[in-house]
């Protein structure tokens, strides 16, 4: 075999690793994740925002509860409180059916007529 390939070309040339080393500098810079160094001003401004954000979320949340409070304490409507009476009225009419449309009187309660 003469170093050829199948196909009648040159061998391909073979990838091998360098023995160059990389030049090294005497300090190397620090990497930090993130963005920019943050100071100490800046973590307590940032700190002093999300306090504040986080005390206007839970005074929504108290005004909300006091709102929810205060309208449940208010009188319904006329509609709501008329449906609610008539909703009584049915299961009381339920309740108090009479046992001959199951039967033939309290004897037989238990059994479909």
């Amino acid at each position: 075999m003469t170093g050829l390939n199948t196909a009648g070309s040159a061998p391909r040339p073979v990838w091998r690793r360098s023995t160059a080393r990389p030049a090294v500098t005497e300090e190397p810079e620090p990497i930090f994740c993130g963005g920019p160094d943050r100071t100490v001003d800046d973590i307590f401004q940032e700190m002093r925002e999300y306090k504040r954000l986080w005390d206007e979320e839970r005074a929504k949340e108290e005004a909300e509860k006091k709102k929810q409070a205060a309208k449940k304490d208010d009188d319904e409507d006329d509609d709501a409180a008329l449906e609610r009476f008539r909703k009584d009225r049915y299961a009381v009419g339920l309740l108090k059916q009479d046992t001959g449309a199951w039967g033939d009187g309290p004897q037989y309660s238990g059994t479909l007529g």
